[in-house]
């Protein structure tokens, strides 16, 4: 993946983690989850890399 792609997957990431902690009445639960999914995405993308190092 070229760089001006991973830009946009990271603003894109960054402004809904932005929007989902701006909503109100967001329960520790959800919160909870959200936060799993992050670290999951984050992973994803470490993963990702390591397997086309060599790309």
């Amino acid at each position: 993946m070229q760089s001006d792609e991973w830009n946009q997957v990271f603003e894109a990431l960054e402004k809904a983690d932005r929007l989902f902690r701006g909503l109100d009445g967001v329960s520790e639960r959800a919160e909870s989850y959200w936060n799993e999914g992050m670290d999951r995405l984050a992973t994803a993308i470490w993963v990702y890399e390591k397997e086309h190092e060599q790309d």
